[in-house]
């Protein structure tokens, strides 16, 4: 009997660490502060919402003039990657609070994604439902939050060559 509440106790405490492992290693966002890392699409996200009631012109603009967290390499994302951070297990919010605070979930966020049907619309992102629609690029005001393709762990490093 003492033996097998032994490898019972055993097992347990296994599958215990196991558990606790796995849960670390699918964690799906590095946080930084500010920046978010998807390990899943392998993309760079600025971490607060930039800046808001802006128009689909101005959103853009204003990725493209960013400089932060040693990247000047800012981009208005596509609807595709705007979509990918919306959590579908959630709901009022669809986005990871703690990953991205202060996204007001009352707001639209623009994509760079213009409308097919009419090239005068681009697509927004609602993240207290997680729906998308498309809107007039110049009438619409909307927040941003912009993103890079460059790699996360870019770092600028000085030569010791002159």
């Amino acid at each position: 009997m003492r033996y097998l509440i032994t490898i019972f106790l055993f097992f347990n405490i296994l599958i215990a660490f196991e558990f606790k492992n796995t849960k670390e290693r699918f964690t799906r966002f590095e946080i930084g502060r500010l920046t978010v890392y998807d390990k899943w699409t392998k993309l760079l996200w600025q971490r607060k919402t930039g800046k808001k009631n802006l128009s689909w012109r101005e959103a853009q603009e204003y990725c493209k003039n960013l400089k932060m967290a040693g990247h000047s390499d800012w981009v208005l994302p596509h609807i595709d990657e705007l979509m990918s951070i919306v959590d579908k297990n959630s709901y009022s919010p669809t986005i990871d609070k703690k990953a991205f605070p202060h996204t007001d979930i009352n707001d639209y966020y623009w994509s760079s994604t213009t409308a097919v049907e009419d090239r005068s619309k681009a697509w927004l992102l609602f993240f207290d439902y997680g729906y998308t629609y498309n809107y007039y690029k110049d009438d619409k005001k909307g927040s941003v939050r912009c993103l890079t393709h460059s790699s996360h762990l870019k770092k600028k490093r000085k030569s010791n060559f002159k």
